[in-house]
């Protein structure tokens, strides 16, 4: 499964903040941590359907340093973002 690296940020206002480095369009906020990264995983997974719909090309995720967590996408959804990789790679999407 792919495993993104992702940047969790206090916030100004209490809330946790969460961007990627290798995936713009994954913006996250929760109350705690683990509610952030929660979160995270339905934004990642939410950016994947807009590179599907308009037919980019997903970025794969860079390494994870050891001040970083990260969100993994699902076996499903890792197939489907290798598959389309793949298509868009050979011109046959």
């Amino acid at each position: 499964m792919l495993s993104y690296p992702v940047n969790l940020m206090l916030d100004d206002n209490g809330t946790y903040l969460v961007t990627s480095q290798d995936i713009p369009e994954l913006t996250a906020v929760g109350d705690n941590e683990q509610e952030a990264l929660l979160n995270a995983v339905e934004a990642l997974e939410a950016a994947m359907e807009i590179y599907f719909d308009q037919k980019r090309p997903i970025p794969m995720p860079s390494s994870v340093t050891h001040h970083q967590s990260a969100v993994e996408l699902s076996a499903l959804v890792t197939a489907k973002v290798l598959m389309m990789n793949e298509m868009l790679q050979k011109n046959s999407y």
